[in-house]
């Protein structure tokens, strides 16, 4: 598991290395 390409907020991962998404 990557934590750059995971986000911890929904926990789904992205293409892009975002913090944040909504």
């Amino acid at each position: 598991m990557v934590a750059k390409s995971l986000n911890p907020a929904t926990g789904k991962l992205v293409a892009p290395p975002t913090r944040v998404v909504i």
